[in-house]
């Protein structure tokens, strides 16, 4: 554990995301929108379920898609510290990560 999250990875991820403005309305309004648009419930997992499981796997693949560009560009693939990186993102606890937005909407929506 470390500081509530799963590691040190996961927090940095949260930590991130919620001091960055842009970032956190963006994933915001990305769940709320999903929740609204396209989840769907079934009896395994309700909407809610299924919007965390949308965002979790939607924000993997967005640190993957910028880990390709950053490796890339940095001129580091297929090097010790491309290793590292990779191996770091790995360790991120994508559903608590998810978890955190979406509690952060609940949170407004009972403040409002």
């Amino acid at each position: 554990m470390y500081n509530g999250f799963k590691n040190y990875e996961t927090w940095r991820t949260v930590l991130e995301i919620n001091n960055d403005e842009h970032q956190q309305e963006y994933w915001k309004q990305w769940a709320m929108d999903y929740f609204l648009n396209q989840a769907k419930a079934n009896p395994q997992f309700s909407k809610e379920e299924d919007t965390l499981f949308a965002l979790a796997e939607t924000l993997k693949d967005n640190m993957g898609e910028t880990v390709d560009i950053v490796l890339e560009h940095g001129k580091v693939e297929n090097s010790l510290i491309a290793d590292l990186l990779l191996a770091a993102i790995g360790e991120i606890a994508w559903m608590e990560v998810a978890r955190n937005i979406v509690e952060g909407i609940l949170n407004e929506e009972e403040a409002a």
